[in-house]
This record gives structure tokens, sequence and C-alpha cells, in this order.
């Protein structure tokens, strides 16, 4: 059973073992010296730094990691221990749930990775004489176009939660690709199928946003702590006002029972949420540890 989650500064070295092996066991055309010389900048300088998608074992352990620079696939190896069991094909359609385009970059001379694009639905738009740094291995740039569009949107639709919908909750928070946290992290949070349900029973403080009947965002309100808990919406179901319907639901409970509710979210440009929260007049209060910030809401006089 392998699971997905983002890369933590720890990861490092782990992954490093994972890349030599994958490429010892793939890229036999490469020269000792370069192999020494793209160990020492993979190492020392991309996977310190890079925000990366992993894969990991029952034990935790990082199995493979795929590397995503906007639509570019930049980096993607899985170590030859696990190889066939499905596991890059798991990491690019993990990342592939966005709506536009992929493109990777791929060496001409490695014919397991060429067949494995191939295989994912990639066609060849060009062709390198050179790597990106002038070595003499060929590369092939491959692209994958943008997922089908959604069908047509006939009704949308925001509820109370039930103890039905915990396993699709589970899914849509494991499914973003932004915020991101894999069900062993929501497990060290002490967030499981059974602490929601007894949420639920406690008081009704889960919503749920449906489109064509079928569950793909949720909210979720800290009563007692005056916050907004949780808010996710499934990649490719973003821009239909499912988070505006939601968190108006969690702001009217919050506001019954507190004069100034609260949330936190990762504060990085890119994430798209800091941008939503603003628009719905939250305020930012603080910046936390982490890259996360802190935002406020005051009830309406």
């Amino acid at each position: 059973m392998f699971e997905i989650r983002k890369s933590q500064p720890g990861d490092a070295s782990a992954l490093a073992e994972v890349w030599r092996r994958s490429v010892r066991a793939t890229h036999h055309f490469l020269s000792e010296e370069d192999f020494r010389q793209i160990d020492i900048l993979v190492s020392q300088q991309y996977l310190p730094q890079a925000d990366l998608w992993l894969a990991v074992d029952g034990a935790g352990a990082p199995v493979a990691f795929l590397g995503l620079s906007g639509t570019h696939v930049d980096s993607l190896f899985v170590d030859p221990a696990v190889r066939g069991q499905g596991i890059g094909k798991l990491l690019l359609a993990h990342v592939g749930q966005m709506p536009q385009a992929l493109t990777v970059d791929v060496n001409e001379q490695n014919g397991q990775a060429v067949s494995f694009y191939l295989k994912q639905g990639f066609v060849q738009t060009g062709r390198s004489a050179t790597d990106g740094d002038g070595r003499p291995y060929p590369l092939l740039h491959l692209r994958r176009a943008a997922p089908p569009a959604l069908p047509p949107v006939k009704e949308i639709s925001v509820r109370l939660a039930a103890p039905a919908d915990i396993p699709t909750l589970f899914a849509v928070r494991t499914s973003v690709l932004q915020n991101h946290l894999s069900r062993s992290q929501m497990l060290e949070w002490g967030v499981t199928p059974e602490t929601t349900r007894q949420l639920m029973a406690q008081s009704p403080c889960i919503w749920v946003g449906e489109v064509n009947g079928e569950v793909v965002a949720f909210a979720t309100a800290d009563v007692e702590g005056g916050s907004v808990f949780a808010m996710f919406i499934r990649p490719g179901f973003e821009g239909l006002g499912l988070g505006r319907r939601l968190m108006a639901e969690v702001e009217a409970l919050l506001f019954r029972h507190h004069e100034l509710i609260w949330l936190e979210t990762d504060g990085r440009d890119p994430v798209r949420a800091n941008g939503f929260y603003l628009k719905l007049g939250w305020t930012l209060a603080a910046e936390l540890e982490e890259g996360d910030v802190r935002y406020e809401k005051r009830r309406p006089a």
C-alpha cells in the first residue's frame, strides 16, 4: 500500500538514494563522471529545496518522487525495488488532475521512461540533441493534452454532511494539490473517519458541495475554537462558486457563537486560497511558522 504526500525538509537524503538507485537501473548510458556531477546537483541543490510529491510505503519511507514546475514534470524517479507496481502512474495521475496539459523532457536513451510516458498519453513534440546542460544525451520533448472538460453542470448544491459522506470527504481531502495532507499525516493530527463521525454526532458542523449529485467539496467548522477547520475542493471543480457557498454556511454558524473567527492556511503566493479568503473579506492577521498565515474576520455589525 503506497500513499502520496508532499515532501518535507528531512526527506532529501532518502530521496537522493532513491534517485541514485533509479538512475543506476535505467540510465546506463551515463558516463561515471556525468553521473557524479549530476548526483551533486541533484542531492545538494535540487532535492533540498524542491517542492515534490512523494510516494511512501507503509512504513512512511519514500520510494518515488515527482517534481512539478507549473505544468512541467521536471523529475519522476521510482526506486527499482518497487518498479512495476504502478507507483509512477499513481504520482502522474495525482498531478494530472490539473485542467492543463502536462509536459516532460525525457532522455531518448532511457527506453523504459519513453515507453512509460507514451503509455500515459504523452506524445512527442520535439527533440534536442543534448540535455539541458549540453551533455551528449538527447532529450525528447513530450506533451499530454489537458484532461477532458467536465460534463455540463446541471445542478450545484450545498448540504450538511452525513456519515455516509465520510469516505468521500477523505478522498477530496487527499486529492488536492495545494495544502495537501496524506491520510497518514491526517492520522498524526487525530483526523480519522471515526473522529469525523464523532464530530458529526456532536453538532452539525460539516457541509458538502455537490455537482450533479456528486460530492466534490466540503468545509468544516470548529465551533468551540471559533475557526474554519477545513475547506477543500476537488481539482477541476474550482470556479463554480462552491467555496463561497460553503464558507457562507461555516461563517454563519461560527458567528452565532463568536464575534471574531479565524483560520490558518499556507501563505505562499501561489496558493489560491489566500486570494479567495481576501475576496471574502478576511483579513491577514499574522504570519506563522513554515510559511503559514492566520486570517481573521469579525462578525458584521
